[in-house]
């Protein structure tokens, strides 16, 4: 019979979440050098505070890395992100192979868009 001590095993996993912005670029058309520069120049800021914010953070844990990048997903009305007609956060449809990682997950019930937390714990449907 073997026996396996999970308290022993270790187990890399990578952390994600999301932070959505809108982000004015101005009058620029998209993908020219003015608009690169107008991208650029409004969403350093807040860049450079999530990775600040992240690395104060974890400064207390020796098992965890942060490699410092930050990665950009450019949203359209297309895209797979609703808002929960109970809690009004934003989730991403589990339904759909679209995900966004880093937001909840969530699905239509019933006709009405749910995130997963309200809908494995209802209230009063709307």
């Amino acid at each position: 019979m073997l026996v396996v001590s999970y308290s022993q095993m270790k187990f890399r996993v990578a952390i994600t979440t999301t932070v959505i912005a809108e982000v004015e670029c101005g009058n620029a058309a998209e993908g020219s050098v003015d608009w690169n520069i107008a991208f650029s120049n409004a969403i350093s800021p807040l860049s450079d505070s999530i990775r600040s914010a992240v690395s104060a953070s974890i400064s207390g844990y020796s098992n965890a890395v942060y490699p410092g990048s930050v990665d950009y997903g450019y949203l359209d009305d297309k895209s797979n992100i609703y808002q929960c007609a109970q809690c009004k956060k934003l989730f991403t449809d589990r339904e759909k192979i679209d995900q966004i990682p880093g937001i909840l997950i969530g699905r239509s019930v019933g006709g009405h868009p749910l995130c997963s937390e309200c809908e494995m714990f209802p209230r009063d449907r709307p």
